[in-house]
């Protein structure tokens, strides 16, 4: 391993390989390091880009283990002192959930040259944050001729059957059952309206996928007509040439 970096050393909402990549150490071709990713963009960009320049820096060799937030705290949890990857990306609420679980070491900002560059909104004693996230509704225009305005539009008659949702132990599926708690009376930590209202949701249910990568096939292969999703995957659809738009849903 890297000095910089050891098997104990975990952020939030962001990768210890990017800053890692900014304060290259040295190392033997031996040493490794296990880096947890999400599925889709993210994976490509770290497989293609920040791998490859951590690796000319430090000749260290990188392996990327494919999982989501929640899942790797639920890793993390389950093999507590001997944790299977070096650095976790991780959202603000499964941020919460593993340090409550003491999985999580302090960052080591010490060792990284530009960490207190970061602004304070993007930095904690856990790590860089690295992204910021717009989630809305992204719908299917030759099949959308009105573009959805609020949340509530998901429960339009006209969508029977057409409205992708991903799965709620993904940070997607997490953030909207919390919004629509919210939408609905609720809390953060009063959730049960949210899950009501999903109830009342699934007529209009076609398909809920697994992960991001998952959700953003079903809107390329035109499985569902309107979906909950991430500004930034939809923007990267858009590159490809596949039919589809976003937008803000009004309710924030």
């Amino acid at each position: 391993m890297t000095p910089s970096i050891d098997r104990r050393t975990f952020v939030r909402g962001g990768a210890a390989l990017a800053i890692a990549a900014l304060t290259p150490v040295p190392a033997s071709a031996k040493d490794q390091l296990v880096v947890a990713t999400f599925p889709g963009t993210w994976n490509e960009v770290h497989r293609e880009i920040l791998a490859p320049y951590f690796q000319k820096k430090t000749n260290a060799d990188v392996t990327q283990t494919i999982m989501l937030a929640t899942d790797q705290v639920a890793k993390l949890a389950a093999t507590r002192g001997q944790p299977p990857f070096d650095v976790a990306i991780l959202d603000e609420g499964p941020t919460l959930d593993a340090v409550k679980q003491g999985v999580l070491e302090k960052y080591p900002a010490a060792k990284s040259a530009h960490f207190n560059e970061l602004g304070p909104p993007f930095r904690n004693e856990w790590g860089p944050a690295i992204s910021m996230q717009a989630i809305g509704l992204a719908y299917n225009p030759k099949k959308v001729k009105t573009a959805p305005r609020s949340w509530d539009d998901l429960w339009n008659p006209a969508y029977k059957g057409r409205v992708g949702l991903t799965a709620l132990n993904s940070s997607l599926g997490m953030a909207f059952i919390v919004e629509l708690a919210r939408l609905k009376g609720g809390s953060e930590s009063n959730l049960e309206p949210g899950f009501l209202a999903l109830r009342t949701l699934l007529p209009n249910v076609g398909a809920i996928s697994a992960n991001l990568g998952a959700h953003s096939a079903l809107i390329q292969q035109e499985q569902v007509d309107v979906a909950v999703h991430n500004f930034n995957f939809i923007e990267t659809l858009k590159g490809k040439g596949v039919e589809v738009d976003w937008v803000k849903p009004e309710t924030g």
